[in-house]
């Protein structure tokens, strides 16, 4: 599967905003023989641009943002009926990042600062007709200085390239 997104952040107190896209690539393999758990894994990279993106050197101060993102998912079938499924899920990663100041700081030409840490996530899937999904979630970095928890909403269409190709 292939999976792009983008991103628009801005605090309401400060001027400060940041944009941000990025993509992924994963594969699905089936644990089960009634197709009800499936595990998921992946790579993907965003960048991110602008002066909500860090801490490096200060935060608030422009800067680009560079993550590599690999790792997975297990996500299993609680209900389902023809019109709706609830997909619940769990995940982890290994986040390698980078920031890149856009500015000239203590004498050194855009600094750039890298790190690694992980990334838990967890969200509820609410399919609609096998084709739309909603899906809330939560993503908790562990090993990360200053990771705060943040919380989010996807939404997604399932356009089954599947049936397509195989007619």
């Amino acid at each position: 599967f292939a999976v792009g997104n983008y991103s628009y952040a801005k605090d309401n107190d400060t001027d400060g905003s940041s944009q941000a896209g990025g993509g992924a690539l994963g594969y699905v393999w089936t644990l089960d023989s009634g197709h009800s758990v499936q595990l998921c894994p992946m790579v993907g990279v965003t960048a991110q641009a602008g002066s909500l993106v860090g801490m490096t050197p200060y935060a608030n101060d422009p800067q680009n943002t560079l993550d590599w993102n690999f790792g997975g998912s297990l996500g299993w079938i609680a209900s389902q009926s023809s019109s709706l499924s609830i997909i619940p899920a769990i995940g982890a990663s290994l986040v390698a990042r980078s920031y890149q100041a856009k500015i000239v700081t203590l004498g050194a030409p855009n600094p750039t600062i890298s790190q690694s840490f992980g990334l838990m996530t967890a969200t509820i899937g609410f399919v609609f007709n096998k084709r739309w999904t909603i899906s809330p979630m939560v993503q908790v970095p562990f090993s990360e200085t200053n990771g705060k928890a943040s919380y989010g909403a996807g939404i997604s269409y399932n356009f089954d390239l599947g049936k397509a190709l195989h007619m």
